[in-house]
């Protein structure tokens, strides 16, 4: 997609409550300057509840904490930098979380940084960050 076309499609995501998946595997990365609007919209979102980017589908009601569970492995589940960045953005308003397991994929060290960020202000456990990513 291009940009524009990823900005039809958070504004999409915004305001219509008949969109309850979104499957993007083949949609190319989401653009670095529209990462913070599409996680914003899948936040604020009543109605998504999955999400496929580059990797496997993410269960955004779980990472919103709207489905609550205590532990969440995203082991093994293709996680790269738009994936990752959703499940830092999400997590961080989660309040029943309490690990989070990220072991095995791809991530670079400021996708780490960021989900490091969004659960430094919680009890929850992360699984698969290297000391040296922290």
């Amino acid at each position: 997609l291009s940009p524009s076309d990823w900005g039809n499609l958070i504004f999409l995501m915004q305001f219509s409550p008949s969109v309850t998946e979104l499957e993007l595997s083949s949609a190319g990365p989401v653009p670095l300057e529209m990462r913070a609007q599409f996680v914003e919209a899948l936040s604020e979102s009543d109605t998504i509840c999955q999400v496929t980017l580059e990797g496997g589908a993410l269960l955004v009601n779980k990472l919103k904490g709207i489905d609550p569970v205590k532990s969440l492995d995203l082991s093994g589940t293709k996680l790269c930098s738009a994936s990752a960045v959703v499940v830092a953005g999400l997590i961080g308003v989660n309040v029943s979380l309490t690990c989070c397991n990220v072991l095995g994929n791809q991530m670079d060290d400021a996708v780490v940084k960021a989900i490091v960020e969004a659960v430094q202000d919680k009890s929850i456990s992360l699984c698969g960050i290297q000391p040296d990513q922290t």
